[in-house]
């Protein structure tokens, strides 16, 4: 009787089970109930997404959802868990842009929750993994990615002259964004390779790290971007002067260390000069006359000598400088007529536009004094320098005019005592 009674009651709760199932499975609140279970899970690992549409036929399920402007589609079968993912990416988290076209992703789900899915994107594929468990993993890998697409949808500003590909390593940890990327391409067709790591988080502290090697910039660099304010420290063994992109096209390449605080001064340093950007640029150098000469781009007229002087440039700039114990070279010297081809001491100044430098000069000893008053280089398409050119030795005045690097003798004054007056620069 007992046995009767327990088959009885075992018989009822296995119908009832039959039924909760069928039920479950076949009636919209069942549906909800699941729907509700799976919309819990999303939620858990990402909070942002939603279910829209949710359909089940006993073991088979589908789903649509969005995140923001993005879409997915997931299904398969519940037991075990094995699912084909779809989705098309219209933007990301980390990017204020929309992609122009969208990012289609197609993958799989098993049934330890890990994605892995293939990302088509800008004539590129990468490879998204993704682990679900206590946390969240995110692994994306990609390789040559043209730069250009990375910084149109990372709102980087372009830079004329730069066609680059880019091998990109992301992982996401728990809302921690480690980014690895390799650079290679060329500048201006002279080619480069670097390599930059990024570190943030959801708080937007971001700390960043790299080197660049090519013929024209070779060196390391890193920083920390903190509440809207940037600090990097950038130290280049090789830096061409053309890369700073000045009103004036200074020339050459240097040793240059780089250094922004959380002022937002730039401070750079150099072996012949230092200096600080504000709102301009302020330089102070102290170097041999060659090598001053060498970074103008003009023609040198000294064997020796060292200048010391400082630069400011902002729309248009302004300079002044000393050339000390300076040496004519010799068929200079002596083409002026010149015992003594040293010059203890040359005031120069002036200032300067994206078009033409103009400047005085003044030079003076016991024996002689050069001037030269509203000289002029002009600066485009070449450099070009033309000026007069007055030699006292205090019997006359030469006046030489000097063009595309020729000197000739323009006139001569012979002086009298009342026109050997000071000089004043």
């Amino acid at each position: 009787m007992k046995i009767k009674k327990l088959s009885i009651i075992l018989l009822i709760v296995i119908c009832l089970f039959v039924l909760a199932v069928w039920a479950l499975f076949n009636t919209s609140a069942g549906n909800n109930l699941i729907k509700l279970y799976f919309q819990n899970k999303i939620t858990y690992y990402f909070p942002n997404m939603k279910i829209d549409k949710f359909s089940i036929n006993y073991n088979n399920f589908f789903m649509s959802l969005h995140e923001g402007d993005n879409h997915y589609k997931l299904y398969g079968q519940l037991h075990p868990f094995d699912a084909i993912l779809e989705g098309k990416i219209k933007k990301l988290a980390i990017s204020k842009n929309k992609f122009k076209d969208n990012v289609i992703l197609k993958g799989h789900v098993d049934k330890k929750y890990f994605i892995h899915s293939i990302v088509y994107f800008d004539k590129s594929v990468g490879f998204l993994d993704i682990k679900l468990g206590k946390g969240k993993i995110i692994n994306f890998k990609t390789n040559n990615v043209d730069l250009q697409y990375i910084m149109d949808n990372f709102s980087i500003k372009n830079i004329k002259g730069l066609k680059a590909k880019v091998n990109l390593n992301l992982l996401i940890k728990n809302n921690n964004y480690f980014i690895k990327t390799l650079i290679k391409g060329l500048y201006k067709n002279i080619p480069f390779n670097s390599n930059i790591n990024f570190y943030f988080n959801s708080s937007n502290f971001i700390t960043f790290e790299g080197f660049t090697r090519s013929e024209i910039l070779d060196g390391t660099f890193k920083g920390v971007y903190n509440n809207k304010k940037l600090v990097y420290d950038a130290d280049f063994k090789k830096f061409d002067l053309r890369l700073l992109n000045l009103i004036y096209p200074f020339r050459g390449k240097i040793y240059l260390k780089i250094r922004h605080d959380k002022s937002g001064i730039i401070k750079f340093f150099s072996k012949d000069f230092r200096g600080f950007k504000d709102d301009n640029i302020n330089i102070e150098f102290n170097m041999p006359v060659q090598d001053f000469f060498n970074y103008a781009g003009i023609y040198n007229i000294f064997d020796k000598g060292n200048v010391i002087g400082r630069i400011i440039i902002s729309k248009k700039g302004s300079f002044n400088f000393i050339i000390q114990n300076a040496f004519l070279k010799e068929k200079l010297a002596n083409k002026l007529k010149l015992k003594n081809n040293l010059l203890r001491k040359i005031f120069v100044k002036g200032y300067f536009d994206s078009q033409h430098v103009v400047f005085d000069l003044l030079s003076d000893n016991k024996k002689f004094a050069l001037n030269i008053k509203n000289g002029k280089i002009f600066i485009k398409p070449n450099i070009v320098a033309s000026f007069i050119l007055i030699v006292n030795n205090n019997k006359e005045e030469d006046y030489y005019k000097f063009n595309k690097n020729k000197l000739f003798l323009l006139k001569k004054r012979f002086l009298v005592d009342d026109d050997n007056q000071i000089l004043v620069f």
